[in-house]
């Protein structure tokens, strides 16, 4: 991971940040220290309150991942040609603690892989209260579909996603600013 917080990590904020080509992850919120590294040992969560504010992300297999955290809002981001996943979302604690209450939204998340735009997550939970908020979604690998499969985050709770090509102005030289007639431009909140 180009970064990672868990164990009863509190209150960090990531912002203006570039990650290049981390290829198991941009960005890990969360996780499984298990208990024997695990501090403070009464905590409920392994990350809580993680601000993921405007960072750059460029390739590696997912630019971030929610594991097991609280509160956490991942906003303004630019996930850029993951190979795996758009996103994450798992609940991955030996200590049997799960997501609550996190933010996904005003990112773009683009893939360049096998998969299409695929949002993985842990199977057999309750994702009710993680919401997914005009997020942009693209698959340079594929044509984008109609719609997005939610089906591993079952009660997630999504609205005014966008499926379509961001319009980047040169990703060769890492300038992601948005072209004209970009469908990001004012789409967010």
């Amino acid at each position: 991971d180009g970064s990672h917080c868990k164990g009863g990590t509190l209150d960090i904020t990531y912002t203006h940040n570039t990650f290049i080509d981390c290829v198991a992850g941009g960005l890990d919120v969360g996780g499984d220290t298990g208990p024997a590294f695990f501090c403070p040992l009464a905590a409920t969560w392994e990350a809580d309150s993680i601000h993921v504010i405007a960072n750059l992300f460029f390739r590696g297999t997912t630019g971030i991942k929610l594991s097991s955290c609280h509160n956490s809002e991942i906003l303004q981001n630019t996930c850029y040609k993951s190979t795996q996943f758009a996103f994450r979302s798992l609940n991955a604690s030996s200590n049997a603690i799960y997501l609550k209450n996190n933010l996904i939204e005003n990112n773009i998340f683009t893939t360049n892989g096998p998969y299409g735009i695929y949002l993985n997550a842990s199977s057999g939970y309750d994702f009710s209260t993680e919401t997914f908020r005009n997020n942009l979604f693209h698959d340079y690998a594929h044509p984008d579909p109609a719609a997005l499969n939610w089906s591993e985050l079952p009660g997630v709770v999504v609205t005014g996603s966008i499926i379509a090509d961001p319009r980047f102005t040169d990703t060769a030289q890492r300038d992601l600013t948005l072209r004209a007639g970009s469908p990001a431009i004012h789409a967010g909140l």
